[in-house]
Order: C-alpha cells, then sequence, then structure tokens
C-alpha cells in the first residue's frame, strides 16, 4: 500500500518529463482519504483586504510584491505560478526550502505573500501576524467557511487542493479493492475521524471509488496545464 499526495502521482512525473514514470498504470486508487486547501495569506501590512484588492495593487506596483514559495516541485510554487499566469501580474519569488521557512519570512515581514497549507496556517490564523485572503479549493472549506475560494473572490476558474490517496499495486483484486475502500470510508464518515481532521486543517474525503480514477484523471490533466501555461521547469 502506498499513501500518498498530488507530487509524486499527478506533478512529478510532468514536471520533470519522466515519460518511462506511469503511476497511473501501475496503482491503483484505492480511497480518497482527504483534502486540505492552500491559503492565500499576505502579510499584515500590506494595504489589500481581498483577492480583487491584491491583484490590483500587484499591477500597480509591477515587481514589488514579493512571493514566498518551496521549491519547483512544491505545490505552493505551481499554485503561485497560476495566480500569476491567470491575473498576469508580475512579482518577484522568494524561493525556500519549503513552505514552513516561507510563511515565518511572511510573518516577520520579508515576503509579501505565500500559498500556505492550512494545516500549517491554522495555529497562525488568530495571531495578528498575517491576514488570509481565501482559499485555493474550489468550495470554501469546512473548517475556515469564513474565507472566500480565490474563485469566488475575484478569479473564476481558479482552484488547487492538497489531497492524500491510499494506493495498491495495479494488480490488486478488484474485490480487494472494493472491500479496503468500504472499510475505510466507514471510519472516513465517523464524527471522530471528521474532528481529528479539523484539528489538522483537512476534511474526510467522500469520492465513491468508481469516482477516484476520473478524479486522479482530472488532477494530472490539471497540473499539466498549469505547469505548461506558466513554462516552469524543474532544476
Amino acid at each position: 500500500m502506498l499513501l500518498s499526495t498530488a507530487g509524486p502521482i499527478s506533478i512529478n512525473p510532468i514536471l520533470r518529463r519522466q515519460a518511462d514514470l506511469h503511476p497511473a498504470r501501475a496503482l491503483a486508487p484505492i480511497v480518497l482519504l482527504a483534502t486540505s486547501p492552500h491559503v492565500l495569506v499576505v502579510r499584515r501590512v500590506l494595504p489589500v483586504t481581498n483577492v480583487n484588492g491584491l491583484i490590483a495593487f500587484a499591477k500597480k506596483n509591477p515587481g514589488r510584491l514579493r512571493y514566498g514559495v518551496g521549491d519547483m516541485g512544491s505545490s505552493s510554487r505551481l499554485i503561485a505560478e497560476m495566480f500569476k499566469s491567470m491575473t498576469a501580474i508580475h512579482m518577484v519569488r522568494v524561493p525556500f526550502i519549503d513552505t514552513g521557512p516561507s510563511l515565518e519570512a511572511l510573518m516577520s515581514d520579508q515576503v509579501d505573500l505565500t500559498f500556505a497549507t492550512l494545516s500549517l496556517l491554522l495555529p497562525h490564523l488568530s495571531t495578528g501576524r498575517l491576514n488570509a485572503l481565501a482559499v485555493t479549493a474550489p468550495r470554501r472549506s469546512t473548517v475556515v467557511p469564513h474565507l472566500p475560494t480565490i474563485a469566488e473572490a475575484g478569479l473564476p476558474g481558479f482552484e488547487a487542493q492538497q489531497w492524500f490517496a491510499l494506493f495498491g499495486p495495479a494488480t490488486l483484486p478488484q474485490n480487494t479493492i472494493h472491500k479496503l475502500n468500504a472499510e475505510i470510508s466507514q471510519w472516513l464518515a465517523s464524527a471522530e475521524v471528521r474532528k481529528r481532521f479539523a484539528a489538522d486543517g483537512m476534511e474526510p474525503g467522500n469520492l465513491k471509488l468508481q469516482q477516484l480514477s476520473a478524479f486522479m484523471r482530472d488532477d494530472a490533466e490539471h497540473w499539466m496545464r498549469v505547469i505548461k501555461g506558466s513554462g516552469v521547469a524543474a532544476n
């Protein structure tokens, strides 16, 4: 069994041009365990209060805003590139090893914005050290329902979310997959699990088994469009 996110399954084979690597062919999805959005956050003194305001500020001040993101394979980097591409704004990238240091840099006013995972951001939302503008997911998060999606806040069609799924080998018998899916889905539906997931900024997956393959295919196609549209390439 393999617990994975979009990185190894949907992003890396495209980003690193690994033509001989086809996770979708080698693996069988068993269950979507959880989803979680990234959050667009800006430093506390930046004079913007919403997504439209941020876009307007960036267009009025090209090259002034600094955005902190992880390395090339990170979802924060790709989400930021998608945001830049869809808004046609110019910002200066400040690279970090991963999202954690970029969030610390934001809270110490070294960068102006970042896209942080909700799980990483939750402890800081009420500290007054940053302003959260919107979530990247296609729907509002039940964990932070007061935050709009980026799509509804001013950028229709924008969506990206972190997911966690369990996979088995492609040769795994279908009856085994169905049994595992049913048992894990029942566990995910419990109030205790939902509470535990919410504390980490996540929501339990709720896809039926027959929807999983389409979900994975659509996710890979989404990141292919993002990577090609932004022109990024692996170092």
